[in-house]
């Protein structure tokens, strides 16, 4: 698992996908087990069930969803390089002079806007993933202890267990044998 996420911080790895491929800087094994098309149906169906873009458009400095940050960034505002014009919290509106890109994923946001963000854009795919990567690597330090752990006491025990000759195991047996059989 180690190997499927970036040594960079989560908000490095969304800040340079948001200027061209949303799901780029993530590593395409992360894509393949989180965003393949049945596992985001799952979380998808989660976001939206738990009224995500309602929550970022009451978002305060304490809201509960602050840990949900870059999913609602990826998943309820468009990409600042379409152009986009915000009316109100939950309102966009595409320009008279039509997107400033002509990227897919614009059209897509003009698409999905009377559903209140666009859950099946790259970007929310990428918030998702920034988010686990965020998760992961505040557990980093958890993970590799525990490994440790697991690695010195796996060696203890072979080691205690292990290095018994064999005349000692064979004086064990005997004396087994001695005591079930009086």
């Amino acid at each position: 698992m180690f190997l499927t996420l970036p040594n960079e911080s989560a908000n490095a790895t969304y800040q340079k996908t948001q200027n061209g491929n949303w799901l780029a800087g993530f590593s395409p094994l992360l894509r393949l087990i989180l965003v393949n098309d049945q596992e985001w149906n799952r979380a998808k169906t989660c976001l939206i069930d738990k009224g995500l873009c309602q929550g970022f458009r009451n978002h305060s400095a304490s809201s509960p969803w602050d840990y949900l940050y870059y999913v609602q960034l990826g998943c309820c505002s468009p990409p600042k390089r379409c152009g986009f014009l915000q009316r109100n919290e939950s309102f966009w509106e595409i320009p008279e002079s039509g997107f400033a890109s002509q990227n897919e994923e614009c059209q897509m946001w003009a698409n999905s806007s009377n559903r209140g963000g666009c859950y099946d854009c790259d970007s929310c795919k990428a918030g998702y993933l920034a988010k686990f990567q965020m998760d992961w690597q505040a557990d980093k330090a958890l993970f590799v202890a525990i490994l440790l752990i697991l690695i010195v006491s796996t060696s203890l025990a072979f080691w205690t267990f292990g290095c018994r000759d064999e005349s000692e195991h064979a004086r064990e047996q005997r004396k087994y044998r001695n005591v079930v059989n009086a």
